[in-house]
């Protein structure tokens, strides 16, 4: 029932913003969402809030901020920046303060530092904009998994209240995994047990398998006669 409910709700915002564009309907959307105690990768920005929708003064083109994958190990890990830009829509400036927080997916939250906003006060003019950065930076902490979590633009009186997904994955640790075994006619095929997983992969000689979780492996190859 979550589309119908979500399209409904960009329907009625639709009608009164006739001139937006989807790309500002589903900003606006998620950035008045309701939160959750979830991490952005299980709600996104939380619950559709329409009635917030339709007041929001303070808008952001903005969709969820992706910032990737950090590949194992973590030690040269390099912060990933970018921009957030809050739009005025109204008559009046507003003065928003600025927070992220991040969860991982079973609910413990990330590592101090891993996402910061700069800066933590932002005033936006009548019909003007201003700007912000968010940055991760996946070499604080030493749990890895995927992060995600929102950065929150509230005035004081609560009446603006603006969220934007954010997200990262620090990868848990892996390692490639090179199978060579070769029969009369360069062919193999190779069967592996990995941990939660297992694949039967037809390889030509030779060739580099996939990246691999780590911890205990066991493959098994065949070859046919006759």
């Amino acid at each position: 029932m979550a589309t119908p409910h979500v399209a409904g709700a960009a329907a009625l915002l639709a009608q009164q913003h006739p001139d937006w564009d989807g790309e500002r309907l589903k900003a606006v959307l998620t950035g008045s969402a309701e939160p959750g105690a979830y991490s952005s990768f299980q709600q996104g920005t939380g619950r559709t809030d329409v009635a917030r929708a339709i007041e929001q003064s303070v808008v952001t083109d903005q969709g969820p901020l992706d910032f990737g994958r950090q590949e194992w190990p973590h030690d040269d890990d390099k912060p990933v920046t970018k921009q957030l830009t809050y739009r005025n829509l109204g008559t009046e400036p507003v003065t928003l303060d600025l927070s992220v927080d991040a969860l991982s997916v079973n609910g413990k939250p990330a590592a101090e530092g891993m996402f910061t906003v700069s800066p933590q006060r932002v005033t936006v003019p009548a019909g003007g904009e201003a700007s912000a950065t968010v940055t991760a930076d996946t070499r604080a902490g030493s749990t890895d998994g995927t992060f995600g979590g929102s950065v929150s633009a509230t005035s004081a009186d609560d009446k603006v209240s603006v969220r934007t997904a954010v997200g990262v994955e620090r990868e848990v640790e892996m390692y490639d995994l090179t199978l060579k075994h070769i029969d009369e006619n360069g062919h193999v095929i190779v069967m592996w047990w990995a941990p939660d997983e297992w694949r039967l992969v037809d390889l030509t000689a030779e060739v580099s398998g996939p990246t691999v979780v780590a911890g205990t492996l066991s493959a098994d190859s065949s070859l046919g006669l006759g």
